[in-house]
């Protein structure tokens, strides 16, 4: 698998299929910034030439890349499943900046 993923890295970048993103995530009651994150520029898969399309699809990254863009629309999700499953830790989590807050105004 492994080895997969490297020639499959590699050939996308050599291609120029990946494009940053950044990502605004709601965690508990904040906004997360994530950022340095790398995905596939669907508008380049799309408009990939006649020559090179079969090359994906006989290279077998097809699947792997649809699987890939239709996995990003669910990051909202996953954070509100983790919520559901974890509310004391997300609420302890958001509340320490606040206590720390507290605690340093009392000095």
């Amino acid at each position: 698998m492994d080895a997969f993923t490297k020639e499959f890295c590699k050939f996308l970048q050599a291609n120029n299929m990946f494009t940053p993103l950044n990502m605004r995530v709601r965690e508990a009651s904040r906004i997360k910034n994530i950022s340095g994150c790398y995905v596939v520029n669907e508008e380049r898969l799309n408009n990939l030439s006649d020559e090179k399309f079969p090359e994906f699809r006989s290279k077998r990254y097809l699947p792997a890349i649809y699987a890939h863009l239709i996995s990003l629309a669910q990051t909202e999700r996953l954070v509100s499943l983790h919520e559901d499953a974890h509310p004391a830790t997300d609420e302890a989590a958001a509340a320490k900046p606040a206590a720390k807050k507290a605690a340093t105004a009392k000095q």
